[in-house]
């Protein structure tokens, strides 16, 4: 069951901290929770951690919880959900990234375990964003859900092309859940009337910010892997594959990208990198790595 009351502390403390957001957030659970970190209990906290601890406590106070409990609420009756990591909810494929962000604003249902992002450059080539939908349209039609970010030309179509093929689609936000550029005009109501869902780790009115540390930890850690289709040596998609391997993912390099960009033939020779042709080589990929997980969650 969700508590109100610590979900405000979280965002509280988040709010304050001069710490990196994934650092407040991973103290605030090895405290046990942010009410608890709060009222100074750091018996949870490893003592090499206790000056950071104690530093983020220090830097919220009850008239910032009242705030950030006012704001939750507000959002709450216009439909937009709060998860935090103390959350059961918090997506668990998330949840297991180092990076993972604090909270996350959402509306709809957020993805379950047979999630595949989708990346590609802010503006890249017709032939690049044709190819995004091709494969987002065929791991919807086997029950994967795509991840992607929608002020990109390839993230926009691989979220289009999986509602069209009756799938699920989640959009990962550079920007504030309420902000009016987080989605290109009339994306934001073809995903949440077609079973779609809208995630952002931003606080709800933070103006878009591209490439982001959130922005990437998010997109590719709510997923098992990532696609890229296209980018730029000097793009942020070289950041983005570079994310998704330090998170321990999947990361599919299309094999025309290979051919023809330098960074990605020299990803495509990293542990968790494949070279891929089809969707089909996605799904194989993705089947091994569910049974994987199911054998060990089945271990005792």
């Amino acid at each position: 069951m969700t508590d109100a009351s610590e979900q405000a502390a979280v965002l509280a403390l988040v709010a304050r901290t001069r710490l990196p957001w994934h650092w407040a957030g991973a103290l605030i659970e090895e405290a046990g929770g942010a009410k608890r970190l709060l009222a100074g209990d750091l018996g949870g906290v490893a003592w090499y951690n206790r000056a950071d601890a104690e530093a983020l406590a220090r830097a919220a106070d009850p008239e910032e919880v009242s705030r950030r409990a006012e704001l939750a609420a507000g959002l709450a009756s216009r439909g937009v959900t709060l998860v935090t990591v103390l959350d059961d909810d918090y997506p668990p494929a998330l949840h297991a990234a180092h990076d993972r962000p604090p909270f996350l604003f959402t509306r709809g249902p957020l993805p379950g375990g047979r999630a595949v992002a989708v990346a590609g450059a802010a503006a890249a080539p017709p032939e690049a964003v044709e190819r995004a939908g091709a494969l987002a349209a065929a791991l919807a039609r086997e029950q994967v859900t795509v991840v992607a970010a929608p002020r990109t030309a390839a993230g926009g179509a691989a979220l289009t092309a999986a509602l069209d093929a009756g799938g699920r689609a989640v959009a990962v936000l550079d920007a504030g859940i309420e902000h009016p550029e987080a989605l290109p005009a009339g994306l934001a109501a073809s995903l949440t009337g077609r079973g779609g869902a809208l995630v952002s780790p931003c606080w709800p009115d933070a103006g878009p910010k591209p490439a982001s540390d959130l922005h990437r930890a998010t997109l590719s850690g709510l997923a098992l892997g990532l696609v890229v289709v296209d980018g730029e040596k000097n793009g942020p998609v070289p950041s983005q594959a570079r994310r998704c391997l330090d998170q321990g993912r999947r990361l599919f390099l299309l094999s025309p990208l290979v051919l023809r960009q330098s960074w990605a033939k020299q990803y495509a020779g990293r542990p968790g990198a494949t070279v891929v042709d089809a969707v089909d080589d996605i799904l194989e990929v993705v089947a091994a790595m569910m049974q994987l997980r199911a054998q060990l969650s089945a271990m005792p």
